[in-house]
């Protein structure tokens, strides 16, 4: 995938990440004391102070199943729990919620790249490439990656990783066959 696209991609996502951002502002007064979202911070408190990935010693560990959750690695991996070690450090609890955010951003840009590479294998100027706008629409204002962008969960930053797998994957595709 030439930078010329890579560029397109990203102005054509711009205004499309504006919006999501703008539909993100007033979660940063949430309070995320969701069940979930608690034990997501714990997690991150304990890898933040001890280097621990676990939930081992946490006030309401009396309250969750044991076979599941006192064991020294959590059941995700630790990516999530780790980008919110800079944030729990600081009790930036609402702060945080921007990593969720990044995830959601990743799943437009993913979108943006998948559309630009499609169009210009196969495109040739018809449909315009101006047609990319609704699916830029339908990931922005996708109701469940808004509100797991919404939450401290580990599932927008999965989603845009994802997402960003299967677009850099068509880029190395792509590469692959420019070559002799």
């Amino acid at each position: 995938m030439p930078h010329r696209e890579v560029r397109r991609a990203l102005v054509l996502a711009a205004p499309f990440l504006l919006l999501a951002l703008l539909t993100k502002l007033p979660s940063l007064g949430f309070k995320h004391g969701e069940p979930d979202e608690v034990i997501y911070w714990t997690v991150a408190q304990h890898l933040g102070e001890y280097g621990n990935y676990s939930l081992r010693g946490a006030p309401f560990m009396h309250k969750l199943p044991r076979q599941m959750y006192d064991r020294p690695l959590f059941h995700h991996p630790p990516l999530y729990p780790a980008l919110l070690v800079p944030f729990a450090k600081r009790e930036l609890r609402s702060e945080a919620i921007v990593i969720s955010w990044f995830g959601h951003g990743l799943a437009i840009v993913a979108v943006a790249l998948i559309g630009v590479r499609l169009h210009a294998r196969f495109g040739h100027g018809t449909p315009r490439l101006a047609a990319l706008a609704l699916p830029l629409l339908g990931i922005t204002l996708d109701p469940v990656l808004v509100h797991v962008a919404r939450k401290l969960w580990i599932d927008a930053l999965v989603g845009g990783l994802a997402a960003l797998a299967v677009a850099l994957t068509l880029v190395a595709l792509a590469r692959e066959r420019r070559r002799p």
